[in-house]
Formats: structure tokens, sequence, C-alpha cells
């Protein structure tokens, strides 16, 4: 059977985000504090025919694009997609899809699709990277070098450089030409990768290429009211799915939720007092009494900022049922509803905890709404009549409006929403200059697209969720100028939106998953449903129409998509070595080996303290895998997940980097998957380096920590699991070991065991499928070493964690993670 979208879990950043488009109608929710400025060093690429970074205008390459669908015959999908989504019969969607509940941009790329890939194991020069293989960027400064740190006596007298040829014999040490002693052979492996030879279209000029079958060319948002009405009539199936709808929309309707007393919040806030963790809205959650205490108070308030939500998505759906059933009750209460908003926004206190708001604490929760708002408004016009609309244009709609010209967070995926929110209410009532406005200025779409949309198309915040949510903002954005006639005004947009879908693929691991770097929830997916979907009646690629096809919306209902021009999911590219230098990211790959670091970023917001963190993966195992993080509402999320003891980084004290910066890459080299970067502010007193490379045998680390003022400080490295830790040789129990340093996110681990090491000890790492390897670890004398079980995403579960350490001034640490 054909699938109905999934509900899109509701989750927490620090904003909340829209409904769903509203056919789905479950929302996307985000909570965001406190955004900051976005690099104007960052320009949104140009586009060419293949929606690479040249010369060619985008409105050339979407007309080209546009002909070249327009020229082949588009054959009907049969069977299944590439186990993307089933194409037999349509089902309808579940009632819990269509309600409309606030989620949040983390969760957006926890809905998967086994992709079908081809070989997967292979690694290439990176075509479009900032970095030119074996380039190096800056010298390596003395704070990383040999000098004035603590060393590990050698056992060797072997000079290897990295990436050399000739393997270190096992058992010796090598040294770094301007750094500290190595001791793993890994530091020497001959580059013997065959895939390395690969030769032709990379990145995103083969992404998005017309020979891939990724993307199926550019189209307009329309809506066909009469061929649905027909379809009502004459399908059963689709008579049904009304019949769903009206049921949710009549039962809602019976509640009477809106009064001028209800006061909106953070949805965030809705967490269960006793875990912390988010809850699941319904609609018949019951409305929870007046408060006293300020817990109570947001908890009260969030319940409003939920049941808002959900009203709002309702009143979208009852203008959309009064158009295709003809019924007038279900307008007379939209346009009821309407009215009320309009007669109360001005009324309600003002928030100012992210811009201006009433409705809700933050504006972008404002902002993220006015979508389902407005076309409410405008399926309803013709029926309320002129005065009635003018009422809302004057007494919601334009008062909006200016509440979204403020925001606290500029240059961000905020100030684009309210700059998109203004763009929607200009077209909607034909206002030239307040449309200027919301594209044009400072505050508007193009600085914040220009600010935000780096180079590796990618949004700047770091966040592969923020990435989505940037592209549903930009989705609604879209079919809105498509229905109001302005379609042509956003091409430049449309394409961004297009490479910032596809960006994802160039990250990807063989088990399907991709990096999960800040503060999403879930495990993100190379192919995201959700994203693919708000992007069909624009920008439409082979996964897009296939999840539109399987899925029965208001949106597919209105605008139904061309087919795919063939019934089998096209290929996806493995992922290559990679410098990603507008991101601060890397991707690595030897073999079957995958690795991904993070070791800056561009962008304050979203940022976790996760300097020089990284994901790896052997083939479809996962060794080392980011857990994300939970809803902002719960202490875990600031107490655990976003610190320093839940990534595998290097620690000072027990803490991670203790204010963003963007580091420093010192080398990187695509042949031999070589990578070399600093961090010289990780904290005020503290700098450090970091260098990884990856071999078809495993992965080899070396990290460098100093403390410049020559104080003696807790100096360490912690990794975290979902295998078991089984300790080696060189690992002794001991007790009487100091307690793991005295930070908030040390206080999660439970099951603490400890042994002390001398200089070099190992461990077994026992994985899934009987999948082993061995963890080695070269360092100072005297180290102490703890175990313990740590938290993991979705609580409660957990993953098991390693930290060691050394009081010193200084300290070299290397670590390597090769298969049994």
């Amino acid at each position: 059977m054909r699938t109905a979208a999934p509900v899109r879990p509701r989750i927490s950043m620090k904003f909340h985000p829209s409904a769903l488009p509203c056919g789905l109608c479950v929302a996307l929710s985000v909570a965001l504090a406190g955004c900051g400025g976005g690099s104007s060093a960052d320009k949104a690429p140009t586009a060419t025919a293949q929606i690479s970074p040249v010369s060619e205008p985008a409105s050339t390459v979407l007309a080209a694009s546009v002909a070249d669908a327009a020229s082949t015959p588009a054959s009907a999908a049969s069977g299944t997609a590439g186990d993307v989504v089933p194409t037999a019969k349509i089902a309808a969607a579940p009632a819990a899809l269509t309600e409309t509940t606030r989620t949040s941009a983390q969760a957006a790329l926890s809905t998967a699709v086994t992709v079908n890939s081809q070989g997967g194991t292979s690694a290439s020069t990176s075509s479009n990277t900032a970095i030119t293989a074996t380039t190096t960027a800056k010298a390596a400064p003395p704070s990383i070098g040999a000098a004035n740190v603590t060393t590990i006596a050698a056992t060797g007298t072997a000079n290897e450089s990295v990436g050399a040829k000739t393997a270190t014999a096992p058992g010796t040490a090598s040294t770094a030409a301007t750094g500290p002693v190595r001791f793993s052979p890994l530091w020497g492996a001959a580059v013997d990768d065959p895939a390395l030879k690969s030769t032709g279209l990379k990145g995103m000029g083969l992404l998005t290429s017309v020979t891939t079958g990724l993307f199926n060319g550019a189209r307009t948002a329309k809506e066909d009211w009469a061929a649905l009405a027909a379809l009502y009539k004459s399908d059963a199936g689709v008579a049904n799915w009304v019949k769903g709808e009206q049921a949710r929309v009549d039962a809602w309707m019976a509640k009477s939720f809106e009064r001028a007393d209800l006061i909106g919040g953070w949805i965030n806030y809705y967490t269960d007092s006793k875990t912390g963790l988010l809850l699941k809205w319904t609609p018949d959650d019951p409305e929870p009494p007046n408060a006293t205490t300020d817990p109570a108070k947001r908890f009260k308030a969030a319940w409003v900022a939920q049941a808002r939500t959900y009203n709002i998505a309702q009143i979208q759906t009852a203008a959309r049922l009064f158009r295709v059933t003809g019924q007038g009750r279900y307008a007379e209460w939209a346009a009821k509803q309407l009215d009320f908003y309009a007669q109360q926004y001005t009324k309600w206190p003002v928030s100012t905890a992210e811009g201006r708001s009433t409705m809700y604490m933050q504006g972008l929760d404002e902002a993220v709404d006015l979508f389902p708002l407005i076309d409410a408004a405008r399926l309803l016009d013709a029926f309320a009549g002129s005065s009635r609309t003018s009422n809302w244009k004057a007494g919601l709609f334009m008062p909006m409006a200016t509440n979204l010209k403020s925001t606290s967070a500029p240059k961000s995926n905020i100030q684009l929403w309210h700059a998109a929110a203004i763009a929607a209410i200009a077209m909607r009532y034909k206002d030239q200059a307040l449309l200027d406005y919301a594209i044009n200025d400072p505050a508007g779409i193009k600085a914040n697209m220009a600010a935000g949309l780096t180079t590796d198309n990618l949004w700047i915040e770091g966040s592969f969720a923020y990435n989505t949510y940037v592209i549903e903002c930009l989705s609604k954005l879209l079919v809105a100028a498509g229905v109001e006639g302005y379609a042509d005004m956003f091409v430049a947009e449309a394409d961004s939106a297009l490479r910032m879908l596809l960006a994802p693929m160039e990250y990807r691991f063989d088990d399907g998953t991709i990096p999960n770097p800040g503060d999403s929830t879930g495990t993100p997916v190379v192919v995201n449903n959700l994203a693919h979907w708000y992007l069909f009646r624009t920008m439409p690629t082979y996964w897009g129409v296939s999840v539109a096809q399987g899925w029965r919306t208001w949106e597919v209902l209105l605008d139904p998509p061309t087919a795919n021009k063939t019934a089998t999911a096209p290929t996806i590219p493995p992922a290559t070595t990679k410098n990603f230098d507008s991101l601060r990211w890397t991707v690595l790959r030897a073999g079957n080996w995958q690795a991904f670091v993070r070791y800056g970023g561009m962008h304050g917001n979203h940022w976790a303290d996760e300097a020089f963190n990284f994901e790896l993966r052997h083939g479809t195992t996962g060794i080392a895998v980011d857990p994300g993080t939970v809803t902002y509402g719960s202490p875990q999320h600031a107490g655990y997940f976003q610190r320093g003891p839940a990534g595998n980084v290097p620690l000072v004290d027990g803490d991670n980097q203790s204010k963003w910066a963007p580091g420093t890459l010192l080398s990187f080299d695509a042949t031999s998957a070589t990578l070399a970067a600093e961090q010289p502010l990780f904290q005020a007193d503290a700098t450090v380096g970091r260098t990884f490379r990856l071999t078809t045998g495993g992965m080899v680390e070396q990290t460098v920590l100093k403390v410049p003022s020559g104080k003696t400080k807790r100096l360490g490295m912690v990794f975290s699991t979902t295998c078991d830790i089984v300790p080696g040789a060189g690992m002794t129990g001991a007790t009487g070991q100091p307690a793991l340093p005295a930070v908030t996110a040390f206080g999660y681990w439970t099951n603490t065991v400890t042994y002390s090491a001398a200089s070099n000890w190992r461990a077994t790492l026992k994985c899934a499928n009987n999948k082993n390897y061995v963890m080695q670890v070269w360092g100072p004398n005297a180290q102490r070493i703890y175990i313990g079980k740590a938290p993991n995403t979705p609580m409660p579960s957990t993953r098991n964690s390693i930290y060691y350490e050394v009081s010193a001034p200084s300290a070299v640490f290397e670590s390597s993670i090769t298969a049994l």
C-alpha cells in the first residue's frame, strides 16, 4: 500500500516552526532563543545549468530544467521506488498526520528513507573544496608544536610525515615534521584506495546534473479547486479522505478553544515535570489550571501555544473544506476565528523574548503560523466580503507585519522566516512597498540568504535540521508566490532551496544517515522525506515526487506532481573526502571507513560545545554516532547533550570550548584523508590542536592540549559509543581516583568504574552484529580512566562513555580505532 506521511515529531529548538504544509497538518516547530548574525563573507553561489558555482544565471538554469523536463514524456511510477515510497494504492493519511501539533526543526531530519546506493566505499579528491589537496593553510603555531608539551618517549627514530607512502613499523613511534611524536602505524599507511582515481563531475555539479535524475525541473505552484471538487464527487477514496478531514475539524470546532485570556508561550516548555522530556500534545489534552508558580505558568502558556497552533491549522483546513464541499459552516467558523484574531491581536500583551509577538512568546512562532492564516484569508476572500476582509487586514495582518520587522536574531533563520512572512502578507494585499521591504531591506530575504547560505550550500548555523527548517521557510514563500502570481521574483531563492536540499548527500554515511552536528534531535538521514516533500510543488526531486504520490494531502490533491521519469530511485553518489571550509567541517573517507569532523563553525547560533567532535562509521557499523539532543525545555539539553562530555572531544577541566570560535584549518590532504586544525581560543587559558587521518585500516587522531599560563589543569579526552567498552591491556582497576570533573554534564553519568594506566593502553569496542574494534591510546604516564553509562537519545536510553585524563600544563594524546 502507498503510505501516508509520517507524523513529524515535535521537538525542541529555540524557536518554534510552522505547521506542516497544512495537508500534513503537523508543525515543524523550532524554538530558537537569541540567534546571532551570519558572516557577510558567505554569499549564495550563482547557479549554472548543473547548479554548480559558475557564472550562468539561475533563471537560465531553471528555464533549461523546465524545458528538459517538458521534453521527456513522464511515465507513471509503479511498484516501489528504490525503497523510498511504495507506489501501490494511495492510503488515507492517518488522523495523527493531519493533527497539526508543533514540532521543531531538530526532528525534521528523522524521517528516514532507504537509499539506492551504489558501492559506497570510495574516496576521492574533492572538487569545489576551498583547500586544495596537500595544501597547507598556515604554519602550525608554537602552541601546537612539539616544544613545551608533555610528549611520550619514542621507541623508534623513524620520522614519517603525514601521507607518506611507507608505513611505520608497528610498535614504533614516528614524529610529524612539525609536531610531537606519533605512534600508530596508520599515520604512515600507504594510500591504496582505488576510488581516488575516479574522475568526472563531483559535489553539487554531480548532484544536480540532468543526467542523475535527482532533480525533475523547476515548476510554479498552483491550485485547481475545480478539479478537486470534481474528484471529490467521483472518487470514493478522495471523498472518504475528505470525510476524515471533516471529522477532525468538526471535533475541534466543538471545543470553542480560543479566548481573550489565553496568553501563548513557548511550546518547548510543554514538558514532563519529573523527567523534563517534551510531552506529546493532543487536542484532547485538558487545559491546565491557572498557575501561581513560574514553572506552572510556563506549562500553561505552552499548552496555549500548542493549542493555538493547532487551531490555526484547522482554520486553514476548514477554509479548504468549504472550497471543496461548499458547506458554509466551515467558512463561517474559520471566518469567525479570523474575526477574533483581528479583534484581539493588538490587545494581547507584547512579548519581546524574540522580536515582538502577541500570539506567542516569540515572533518566530507568529511568522511560521502566518502562512496558514494568510492562506485561509485568501480562500475565504469571496465568502467574507470586503468589509470583513478589510478588518482582517487592518486588525491582524498589517499589525503582524509591523511586529515581524522586529527581531533579536538578525541574519539568521529567524529573521528569514520573519521576512518571508512579511512577503506573504505583501503579496496577498498587493502592497509593493511592503514587498520591497521584505525582499530588499537589510533585514529582508536577500540579505538573510546572502549571510546565511554558505558556499558549501548549507545554512550557516551548522545543523542539518536548521538547514531543513530554512528549506521549509523557502518552500512556503515559493508556494505563496506561485499562488499569488509572484513566482518570477523568487527564482534565486528556489535555486538556493534546491541546493540546500541536495547538499546533505555529500555527507552521507553508508548506512543512509548523515552527521548530526549542532542541536538537532533524532537521527538525520540522507534523504529526508519531509524536506523533499516541501519542495515537490516548486523544485521537485525524484524523492519529493515519490513521497507526494504516496501521501494524500491537500497540497497533492490541489497540485498533483508530474510523475517521475523512472520508477527506480536514482543512485546517490558515495560521499568522498572533502573539506567544507565555509562550515569548518570535513568528511574523510578511505575504503569503507568514514569520518566526519567538526573543527569549528561559522555562526554562534546552535553551537554545541563540540569543537573537534567526530563521528566514525565502518561500513554500516556506527562506532561513534552523535546522538543530537532533546527538547530545549529539558534540563538534559543544556545540562548534558550540549556540553563537551557528550561529544568525542578534548576537555580541559571537564569542559570543551567555552565560547564559540571558528577554528583554524592548518592543513588538509584529500589524497591521504588527513586533516589538521586548531582552536587557539579553545578556552581563556587553553589551546587545542587535533590531527586526523583515515585509512583503509582505520582511524587515527592526535590531540595536543596546552595551558599557556603554565597552570596545571585536568587535560583529557572523552569518547562515547553504543558499542560495549571492554577494558584491555594497560588498564588497571583503581580506587581512590579523583571524582570526575565537577561539571554538570558528568553528573549525568552512572555506573562509573575507574582505572589507571601508563602511557599506552587499549580497550575493545564490541559493536552490533559481532563487529569488534580495538581502541588504542598513547599519552602521558599516570593516566586516569573513567568508564560509565551516559545519556543517549531517545531518552531514557544510554550509551557507553570513556574519559581519560592527566593533570598537567600540557599533554599529547593519540588514539586509533581499527577492526579486529
